[in-house]
Formats: structure tokens, C-alpha cells, sequence
């Protein structure tokens, strides 16, 4: 886990005049899982869907493995994109299409052979828990299923970074802490690097090593979730009397 496989350098995005991220500079390195945390609204997906070019930066750099992917031409991102996976926040899965069909989407268009698709698709289906409903649509689904099915067709293009936005989002608290669980496996089982956008403290420290939190456009702190405790910023301290608080209503109930 030495040698980094993200880097963000002076990365600066504005709306309307609003600077939402304000000379982000961060690292990542191969296999490592890093949780961006802060508040709702304050640029967490800004700054993941920057990472892939989805939204582009009004400066600074981005390096994939050391390429600058913000220099590159439209055919060298996609190409870069490639090896990166993406759950998002809902799911976004495609209502009038089945399992199957959502998740071997990406690698038709790849090109691949339907024989490999077939056993790309059975597979991730396995790893997440839920073999055999390939035939199902969305309606039919759980919002528990959903979320899982979405992380398939993210894991389903063998990437070596996954990028997760608010992934218990919409959850019962049961649900949220058994895909935590999920992804932790998966990132150790898988070795991908992972980076998780949540204002859910319990969820990063149950998914990933380090923490940086992002307030008013900057990355305030970067800390590893063994020393959270340790760590003063008083917004960050929020964060953690608030995931104590719910701990103790939970335990009540």
C-alpha cells in the first residue's frame, strides 16, 4: 500500500461565484479505503465525481498512477475512467431493465463475449450476497437489494478504484451497518482502493483507515480511524458526540 494510485493537488471548484472546493490537495494510495466526511451540502460529491472528470475542476490537478487526467483528451478519460467503479447515491439503476441487464450493461459496452458477461454478472451477484435474481427488476427489490445490486455492476468492470457516495444513505440502521460490513469484505477481498463520501461517521470507520474531512471547501482534517479520538476541530468532535448519541438511542430501543 505505498505507492499512490490517486493524487489531488490544488483542486479548486466554483458555482455561481461559491467556491465549493477550495485548493483540495490529497493522496491515496493503492488498496488503501479513505471516507471524505462532512456535512450534506457542503461538496463531498463535488469533489468525488471531480476525481473522474464527471465534473471538471476550474483548476488544479488530478493524477491517475501518476497521468495528470485532467490534461487528457475526451478518448483518454474515458479510457482512464475504465478503471474506476461508481456507486451512487440511489442505485441508478434502470427501472425497466432486470438485474442482469443493469449490471452487464457497462460490459457490453466494452464489447465483451455474452459467455463472459454471463459469468462476470453470476459472480458479482454471488459477492454480494444475492445469487439467482438476475431476472428481477428494481420494483421487485428492497432498497437493501438495490444498494447491493449497485455495488455488483460497480465491482462487475474488475476497477481499481471503487468511489462510493453516501452508500447507507436511505437505510434502516440494520441495513447500513450490513453493507458497511459489505464493502469492508469486498475492499479487503478484492484489494480496490476505495473512496467513500458520507456524513456518516459510524459508516467510515467501519469501511476505511483513514479520515479527512471536508468543511467550507478545504480538507480540514486527515486522520487515521485509530487516532479519531484524538483529533480536536471542533466540527469533527460534532461528528463523533452525534454517532455516540444515536449509539445510546439505539441501544434503547
Amino acid at each position: 500500500m505505498d505507492e499512490v494510485i490517486l493524487k489531488l493537488l490544488d483542486l479548486s471548484k466554483s458555482f455561481e461565484g461559491k467556491k465549493v472546493l477550495d485548493a483540495i490537495s490529497l493522496e491515496v494510495k493503492e488498496g488503501e479505503a479513505v471516507a471524505i466526511l462532512g456535512k450534506s451540502g457542503v461538496g463531498k460529491t463535488v469533489l468525488l465525481k471531480s476525481m473522474v472528470g464527471l465534473l471538471k475542476a476550474d483548476s488544479g490537478h488530478i493524477f491517475f498512477k501518476g497521468v495528470d487526467i485532467t490534461r487528457l483528451k475526451r478518448k483518454d478519460l474515458f479510457a482512464i475512467r475504465k478503471h474506476f467503479g461508481f456507486v451512487f447515491q440511489g442505485s441508478a439503476l434502470f427501472d425497466s431493465m432486470t438485474v442482469y441487464e443493469n449490471i452487464a450493461l457497462p460490459l457490453e459496452q466494452r464489447g465483451l463475449g455474452r459467455d463472459e458477461i454471463n459469468i462476470r454478472v453470476k459472480t458479482v451477484l454471488e459477492l454480494v450476497g444475492l445469487p439467482g435474481i438476475e431476472n428481477l427488476l428494481p420494483h421487485e427489490l428492497s432498497g437493501g437489494m438495490k444498494k447491493r445490486v449497485g455495488i455488483a455492476r460497480a465491482f462487475v468492470t474488475q476497477p481499481q478504484i471503487i468511489l462510493y457516495d453516501e452508500p447507507t444513505a436511505g437505510l434502516d440502521p440494520v441495513t447500513g451497518i450490513r453493507i458497511n460490513h459489505l464493502i469492508g469484505e469486498l475492499n479487503r477481498k478484492r484489494n480496490v482502493t476505495a473512496i467513500v463520501v458520507t456524513h456518516d461517521i459510524r459508516s467510515a470507520t467501519s469501511i476505511c483507515d483513514r479520515i479527512v474531512l471536508l468543511s467550507q471547501g478545504k480538507l480540514v482534517v486527515d486522520v487515521h480511524v485509530k487516532n479519531i479520538e484524538k483529533v480536536e476541530h471542533p466540527e469533527f468532535v460534532e461528528f463523533l458526540k452525534s454517532a455516540k448519541i444515536q449509539e445510546v438511542r439505539n441501544d434503547k430501543k
